[in-house]
């Protein structure tokens, strides 16, 4: 079980730099818990300071400002939220999550994480050198024009989206698609860097080059269709 859970959690963003040694101390504060139909896992932002990841099931997760809700968006099985709560983070707009069916879920508590990172300090610093980085990132992107009038003018919305957003590590040389009809993501570069290559009209090809903060497939992402 710890195995099947390291694997699960070194796929997770904020924990994507840790070492093996560090991941499974990281496991070990973990705990599996069944759900049944309609559980509260919490009810308001303040609360919610637990990373859940969703063996299997589902879980409605409600943003919001002001206790209001203003949507809600469906996590499913192999999906995550609350990275940045279980850090000492509580996002405000993360109102309330309750479970849909019943759902296994693991679960990483701030309380659990405290004495670990007092006992491992640069545990510590390497999460949160990646979360710092990804905070950049998002803000960077939240000044695009695109997302800007969304940030602005329907917060929760924003967040809902970036709470669907998955972190993802790739080789050099890999091949993110292949085909226009086949781009049917926004990615957004973190780290290092690519090249998007684009035929014209009149048959010429221009490679433009992608680096860090930069989005790629941003006209092709189903969500702003």
């Amino acid at each position: 079980v710890r195995t099947s859970q390291r694997r699960c959690f070194r796929r997770l963003w904020p924990f994507t730099t840790l070492s093996e040694e560090q991941l499974m101390l990281l496991v070990s504060r973990c705990k599996t818990q069944v759900f049944s139909d309609g559980v509260t896992l919490f009810s308001s932002p303040e609360s919610g300071l637990t990373l859940y990841l969703i063996l299997s099931g589902r879980v409605d997760l409600s943003f919001g400002t002001n206790g209001s809700i203003e949507t809600t968006t469906m996590m499913d099985q192999g999906s995550y939220f609350g990275e940045l709560n279980c850090l000492g983070k509580p996002q405000p707009m993360m109102q309330c999550a309750h479970t849909r069916g019943q759902a296994v879920l693991v679960s990483l508590d701030y309380a659990d994480l405290v004495p670990l990172f007092g006992a491992h300090p640069e545990m510590k610093q390497t999460i949160y050198s990646v979360l710092e980085a990804r905070e950049r990132i998002l803000s960077n992107l939240g000044s695009r024009w695109f997302l800007a009038p969304l940030l602005a003018h329907r917060p929760a919305v924003a967040q809902a989206l970036f709470a669907n957003m998955r972190t993802d590590i790739y080789a050099e040389g890999a091949t993110l698609w292949r085909s226009w009809d086949s781009a049917d993501s926004l990615l957004l570069v973190v780290s290092g860097g690519g090249c998007e290559t684009i035929t014209r009209e009149d048959g010429t090809v221009c490679h433009l080059p992608v680096g860090e903060g930069q989005p790629l497939g941003m006209y092709t992402a189903p969500v702003f269709e």
